[in-house]
């Protein structure tokens, strides 16, 4: 290992530039099975931030009697694949029917720093029909270096104070990877820490960072003032709190986050709720005895999220905040500007319920158990389908599960789980590179229930979104014949054929329908 950079603080080394070049070269792929994603793009998380939504905007309307003819806003920062937002417009558009919204305008804005990203939303099918409708566009918004959003497909810009309504911002598993800066207290004293890296030397060019891999970070520590140590005061007044609570720890400072914040605040004219979800802490109690942090790298970077400054970020500006208690889970938590939560009781409610009564790392908890349960009752699974909001990545995930189990299955029973790939998990598939084949999943338990009709139609979805394949062609053939359509069980068994590597099954079948007509 090389040293590269030497006493500096976190926030200005290289490897904050390193994984903007990394995103940006990835673009969507970046999250195909090397920066985790799951976590905060499931629909349980997206139907519990579309519910705090909703009731967010009806609290507003009651409280500011806010016109619904200008739009009320959502941005999501850092939106990545996309898959989140897709959940939660779905829900947002049922809810909003639901509780007699049916007039109120929003717009649901994802944006990333790269146009990459923006590119794969603009061509992604599941999105196009809200882009159609106009409640959802798309951005170029870092929020680091960014003081305007341009909607691209309304070609409208948004600067300071354009924002009439409140404002709701979406910053999921966004805070860890915006730039951060690291204190000490000792003793009730102070210290920056500062940062020294060192890699392996094929990882520098030119004395710059090619790849987030392989690296070491080591601080060391230097007493400061905290009133001056930043050029806007309120940052000052934030770290200022710090000595006085604890006697010793570490903390994290996201300075990029309140980057971001600032100007979300310009463009919201002080009327925001910040809804966010990421690894963290949110207590004091937290940072006593705290060690140095560590610097995680799978292909981005991952660190904690210091949820307790941006808490005092609004605080200190007349907000108010909700954090959930303490658990080992990922935390969520919820910000507001303009008003507190005393002023919204049914987004206060809200967030009692499904923040803090079961919150989205309780419910991921729950996933990785049974993820790793090597033995699953089917009615224990099937619960856990329901909980997820039957999830199509857990459906896949279970599919040799539920098509072994199918015999097992009541009449009754068989109808709910038709109904609920039907209703759910067909409608909730949103294909993304390298992802499993949902609808080829689909077609199988549909094959396994009998509904050939139904399982023909999936197999022809998995071709059309996906890729023409042996198994799905050969699948549709033998539905085919199930329904005792012989001249299309043919036709898809010729085409199979084609696909197979020997042809032999196919032919097996091809030579069986031929022998029938003799």
């Amino acid at each position: 290992m090389i040293p590269f950079e030497t006493n500096i603080r976190l926030s200005h080394s290289q490897i904050w530039e390193t994984q903007r070049e990394f995103f940006t070269a990835k673009g969507v792929n970046a999250w195909n099975g090397q920066v985790p994603f799951y976590i905060t793009s499931n629909p349980r998380i997206a139907h519990t931030y579309a519910e705090l939504i909703i009731r967010y905007w009806q609290d507003q309307i009651a409280l500011n009697n806010n016109t619904t003819t200008e739009p009320f806003y959502i941005v999501e920062l850092g939106t990545g694949t996309g898959q989140f937002s897709f959940y939660c417009l779905q829900k947002l558009c049922e809810l909003r029917d639901v509780y007699g919204l049916k007039n109120l305008k929003f717009c649901y804005v994802m944006t990333d720093f790269t146009n990459a990203n923006v590119s794969f939303w603009e061509k992604h099918p599941q999105l196009l029909p809200y882009l159609d409708q106009g409640i959802l566009d798309f951005a170029i918004f870092d929020g680091e270096r960014s003081t305007e959003i341009t909607l691209l497909n309304q070609a409208i810009t948004l600067k300071n104070h354009d924002i009439i309504n409140p404002l709701v911002v979406i910053g999921n598993y966004l805070f860890d990877t915006l730039l951060q800066d690291v204190f000490c207290i000792k003793n009730n004293i102070l210290h920056e820490a500062l940062v020294n890296t060192s890699t392996l030397q094929n990882n520098l060019v030119n004395g710059k960072l090619t790849a987030l891999q392989d690296i070491d970070t080591r601080f060391e520590y230097r007493a400061i003032d905290a009133s001056g140590y930043y050029p806007n005061p309120l940052l000052n007044q934030i770290l200022s709190v710090y000595p006085a609570a604890f006697k010793n720890g570490h903390f994290l400072f996201p300075t990029g986050g309140f980057t971001a914040l600032h100007t979300l605040q310009n463009l919201s004219n002080d009327q925001m709720l910040l809804l966010s979800t990421d690894k963290g802490y949110s207590e004091l109690s937290e940072l006593e005895e705290r060690g140095s942090p560590s610097v995680v790298c799978h292909g981005s970077l991952s660190m904690n999220v210091n949820f307790h400054a941006i808490g005092e970020y609004f605080i200190q500006q007349g907000g108010d905040v909700f954090h959930q208690t303490i658990r080992d889970a990922i935390r969520s938590c919820a910000f507001t500007l303009g008003a507190t939560f005393k002023d919204l009781p049914r987004t206060h409610q809200t967030m009692i319920d499904l923040f803090e009564g079961f919150s989205p790392g309780d419910y991921f908890n729950l996933h990785r158990h049974f993820r790793e349960t090597t033995t699953i009752q089917l009615k224990t699974l099937l619960s856990h389908l329901a909980l997820s909001h039957w999830d199509p990545y857990l459906f896949s995930v279970f599919i040799e599960k539920l098509t072994a189990e199918v015999p097992k299955l009541s009449a009754t029973l068989k109808q709910g789980v038709i109904e609920n790939i039907c209703e759910h998990v067909l409608s909730q598939i949103y294909l993304l590179p390298g992802s499993q084949d949902h609808y080829f999943n689909a077609g199988l338990l549909l094959h396994k229930l009998e509904r050939y009709g139904l399982a023909i139609e999936c197999y022809q979805y998995s071709m059309d979104y996906q890729m023409e394949h042996f198994n799905a062609q050969y699948n549709q053939a033998l539905c085919w014949h199930a329904l005792h359509n012989k001249e299309a069980a043919m036709r898809h068994f010729e085409r199979a054929k084609l696909l197979e590597k020997d042809g032999t099954k196919a032919q097996q079948w091809i030579d069986h329908l031929n022998a029938q007509s003799v």
